[in-house]
């Protein structure tokens, strides 16, 4: 599972599957980073992976058949996305279809597209912000030289 991140982080992870496409999913795993069981999700390289290696069955869904999964990430020490999102945090959630593995064999995830989460780094921070104060300084000295101007040629 590759997640492009600008910052390297363990994330929570919620995996849920079902038989049809937006049909009834099952929660199979959580990673959460307030009980510990995502520390040491993030791999490196924008990837992530299952720190104790687990293999988890889809119900309903027969060796080498077809999943379809659900990817739930977000930050923040939340024991679920919903609160995560109230709250505001970074958080995103992709549906995708993916082959399954049989007889103890897991498959890879190799049907999840790329996910990005964005969070710009303090430095873009500090430039926007730097940018904005010279911005409005440049204008308020160029409105000062135009009302001098009015002044000096009503007079």
């Amino acid at each position: 599972m590759i997640i492009t991140q600008n910052w390297y982080q363990d994330l929570n992870f919620e995996l849920l599957a079902g038989v049809k496409p937006l049909g009834v999913m099952t929660s199979l795993h959580k990673w959460l980073l307030s009980d510990n069981s995502a520390k040491g999700t993030a791999v490196g390289g924008g990837r992530f992976a299952d720190p104790g290696g687990g293999v988890y069955a889809v119900p309903g869904v027969p060796l080498y058949g077809t999943a379809w999964l659900e990817l739930r990430i977000w930050t923040g020490t939340y024991s679920n996305i919903e609160r995560a999102l109230l709250d505001g945090a970074l958080a995103y959630d992709v549906y995708f279809w993916n082959p399954t593995g049989g007889f103890g064999q897991g498959a890879g995830l190799t049907g999840m597209p790329a996910i990005v989460l964005a969070i710009p780094e303090p430095s873009m921070l500090s430039f926007v912000v730097t940018g904005a104060v010279a911005f409005l300084l440049l204008r308020r000295r160029s409105w000062r030289q135009n009302e001098e101007g009015r002044e000096r040629a009503s007079s």
